[in-house]
């Protein structure tokens, strides 16, 4: 059995094992966040609404996770 590369992180005072391809997949959501919320900027930059930046940001992540069915 090959031995799998891990980090040791400590959360609230324990310590947990975590896979590289768990962390491999944090940073990968982390980054695409990040450029996600760089579109939203330009968006409401070239937009220019009427409206908060805070309250374009929700509406527009609500939009994004709504179930296509609805």
């Amino acid at each position: 059995m090959a031995a799998m590369d891990s980090f040791l992180i400590t959360v609230d005072g324990s310590e947990h094992e975590v896979s590289t391809g768990t962390v491999q997949h944090l940073l990968d959501t982390s980054a695409r966040f990040w450029l996600d919320l760089a579109g939203l900027d330009k968006q409401y930059t070239a937009e220019s609404p009427d409206e908060s930046w805070e309250t374009y940001y929700a509406r527009q992540i609500l939009r994004h996770f709504r179930p296509s069915n609805s």
